[in-house]
């Protein structure tokens, strides 16, 4: 047995001799900071190593052979790097860069300047969010990029109310906040009913699918002169153009599902998709003392983008949600009081972008949007049916004769309806009274 013990110490012998170890350091690839707390993991082996605040990690004791580092942080995508170790390796480095989940990734690299956005004017007082900053800063219960904007100075939830998604900037009520998704006019893009006292509201959109917005609370462009309040400009990112990529993320509130990629070998476009469903019923009973039976939401939204030409892209954008509520303890309501109440968005746009030349840019766009919604008392008679529709088609032209100079000019057209009913009702459920109001008509600048 002795014998044996000393055969098997010489056999591991040379391999313990040559015991090799692994270090590194992680960064962010927004601003290259180091990352602290990453899991890093080596598969065949299970050992272990997180990072410490500058970003660094050691694994200690392997032998020669053909590994696989695996890295894992949360709010960062997944990184593998194959790696093999010889027997006259002592130490092995790394650099590696993650990026986190919602930041749009390309197989290559390419930094130019975009000679067709000229600055604002010193007038113009902006404040400026890129995706990334609206994840950090979006609450925990929810990832909504309107939440993220109430974190801005001068800037608070409407009502002082944390379950709202609208917001007040210097006083200024949302009403008067004209909000652009990718230079399209919106109304209000929430879940949630409005037209009741007590509840919450949350954004259609998520940090996952904006790439950045512009708060522009006085002296805007002539381009966003639709209201006299504030202006808010959003913009959609495109997919990333690599392998796809799918993820899940369970919140507070919600779990969202994402998944992008490129479209073809080639990578000439890409897609991104996403889907989300709540939960939120649990919450609002737990908070609200059982004031509501149900409160519920899903959305999803879609965007291709490709590359017709190297100087011609067209786009398509489409996003929907649906929002349901019902109360409960209600067995006593008088006829004309909301007891359940469901509200839909829906929107869809295409675009083509055409650099003309190095100098010339015409991006031409049109969409449809409807946003309806209806509520019922106890017995499910309808109390409003309420409805707006719009198309829109616009074109934007900018040119720059000479570097740091753009004249830019532009037309946008709205075909817009809306339809508003109510019913009344006396206190043997009888129709009193109805109220209908509406119209429809173009729009122009």
């Amino acid at each position: 047995m002795y014998a044996r013990l000393v055969g098997v110490f010489f056999f591991l012998l040379p391999a313990l001799l040559h015991a090799s170890e692994i270090r590194g350091k992680v960064v962010s690839v927004v601003g290259g900071e180091p990352l602290a707390r990453v899991q890093v993991t080596v598969l065949e082996t299970g050992a272990q190593s997180i990072t410490s605040k500058d970003g660094s990690f050691v694994i200690r004791n392997l032998v020669s052979g053909s590994y696989t580092l695996r890295l894992n942080a949360v709010g960062y995508r997944l990184v593998t790097v194959p790696f093999a170790l010889t027997g006259g390796e002592e130490i092995k480095e790394f650099d590696v860069t993650l990026a986190p989940d919602n930041f749009r990734r390309t197989e290559k690299v390419e930094v130019t300047g975009d000679i067709f956005h000229g600055a604002d004017s010193p007038a113009v007082i902006e404040t400026n969010l890129t995706s990334m900053e609206i994840r950090e800063t979006s609450t925990v219960l929810a990832d909504d990029p309107f939440r993220a904007i109430q974190t801005l100075p001068g800037v608070s939830a409407s009502g002082n109310n944390d379950f709202y998604a609208q917001f007040t900037v210097m006083g200024e009520p949302f009403e008067n906040t004209s909000t652009y998704l990718d230079g399209i006019l919106v109304p209000q893009p929430f879940h949630g009913l409005t037209n009741i006292s007590e509840g919450a509201t949350l954004s259609i959109l998520t940090s996952e699918t904006i790439e950045d917005l512009r708060l522009l609370p006085v002296a805007y462009p002539e381009k966003f002169g639709d209201a006299v309040g504030v202006a808010l400009d959003l913009h959609t990112r495109d997919g990333s153009r690599t392998a796809p990529i799918f993820r899940a993320s369970i919140g507070l509130a919600d779990t969202d599902l994402l998944g992008e990629g490129k479209i073809g070998h080639s990578g000439r476009g890409s897609w991104l998709a996403s889907a989300r469903k709540s939960y939120l019923g649990y919450l609002l009973r737990n908070r609200r003392n059982d004031n509501y039976t149900d409160v519920s939401f899903y959305d999803a939204s879609f965007k291709l983008t490709y590359d017709v030409r190297p100087n011609q892209t067209v786009t398509f954008y489409g996003v929907g949600g649906h929002t349901f509520a019902d109360l409960v303890h209600a067995f006593n309501l008088n006829p004309n009081f909301f007891k359940r109440g469901s509200n839909d968005f829906i929107i869809a746009r295409a675009g083509w972008r055409w650099t003309v030349n190095p100098r010339l840019l015409l991006d031409t766009r049109a969409a449809y949007l409807q946003a309806p919604d209806k509520t019922w008392n106890l017995f499910q008679q309808v109390l409003s049916d309420n409805h707006h529709g719009e198309w829109v088609a616009g074109s934007d032209v900018a040119w720059s004769w000479r570097p740091g100079h753009v004249l830019e000019g532009g037309w946008t057209v709205r075909r817009v309806s809306n339809r508003s009913e109510s019913t009344f009702y006396d206190d043997n459920d009888n129709v009193t009274g109805t109220s209908t109001s509406g119209g429809r008509g173009w729009l122009e600048k």
